[in-house]
């Protein structure tokens, strides 16, 4: 099934409701309170969650990353702002501090602060648990997001679930991963720039677990693997400016290569409930 966000918004809300994939407007962000633990569950697909970044917000935010090009770090898909904590022999001191340094820029583009308005959403559909970036210790405090530059013509992201990722890094023995339920960490990204074409979300109807052995085996984000990816059911988003859309890691996904001259742009991370059941938290 392939569903574009360009269409009217009252048809796309049909469209992906038969699709299982819940769709929230302001007006019924409350609709749904235990909906992070739900997503956790697999009741659905996941959501799509209107206008939490208004336009000002946004063109705030993208006047600020005008001005640090020179701080983006380069990868396959294009670039990155921010250190994300889970990436092959992390410092954790640089870490902490690229932590800092976020946190206290970003707090200055939205009126009540980026980690105010994370959490004013995720509270919504937290289902009473308290909502809080997790800390290693009183100074270290975990990064609530990065932010992901796709250029023209990288190839985007191929088809992937995040188990794989935090198994192959051995996040179960961080001391964050050994807090929450590691087996239904969440993903979460909100649209900051469009692109003219391609760029596209696409969420597939397969959670790893239900995988075929052969396609696990398959080396990571392979032409194989995709091959074999591609034959299941899936549906494509494209947010508008603003959106959020928040899933199952374990689910697989993708991002589609972006064409024309404009990057595509996001905002996002990780969730997860505390394996005690009391807490959401957020990080990057």
């Amino acid at each position: 099934m392939q569903v574009s966000h360009n269409a009217d918004r009252g048809n796309l809300k049909t469209h992906l409701a038969e699709q299982n994939l819940i769709t929230i407007d302001p007006a019924s962000r409350t609709h749904y309170p235990d909906g992070l633990a739900q997503l956790c569950k697999n009741e659905f697909k996941g959501m799509l969650i209107e206008k939490v970044f208004s336009e000002a917000e946004i063109e705030k935010v993208i006047r600020y990353l005008d001005r640090k090009q020179n701080d983006l770090q380069p990868t396959y898909f294009g670039a990155v702002l921010g250190c994300p904590v889970l990436q092959p022999a992390i410092d954790k001191t640089v870490y902490w501090q690229e932590s800092d340094i976020f946190r206290s820029e970003f707090s200055s583009l939205f009126e009540c602060g980026l980690e105010a308005k994370l959490e004013e959403i995720f509270s919504l559909l937290s289902g009473g648990r308290t909502v809080a970036l997790p800390r290693e210790s009183p100074s270290h405090v975990y990064t609530p997001a990065t932010i992901r530059f796709f250029y023209p013509h990288k190839g985007g992201i191929g088809s992937h679930t995040e188990s794989e990722y935090f198994n192959a890094l051995n996040f179960a023995s961080d001391p964050l991963g050994q807090r929450i339920d590691i087996e239904n960490i969440l993903n979460y990204f909100i649209t900051l720039k469009k692109t003219e074409k391609g760029g596209e979300f696409w969420l597939y109807d397969l959670l790893w677990e239900e995988t075929e052995f052969n396609i696990k085996k398959a080396a990571f984000m392979s032409a194989r693997r995709e091959v074999a990816i591609s034959k299941f059911p899936k549906i494509r988003l494209v947010p508008e400016l603003g959106d959020m859309v928040i899933f199952n890691g374990k689910r697989w996904h993708k991002v589609s290569d972006v064409k024309g001259e404009t990057n595509r742009i996001t905002i996002g991370g990780f969730i997860a409930i505390s394996k005690d059941d009391s807490k959401i938290v957020y990080w990057h």
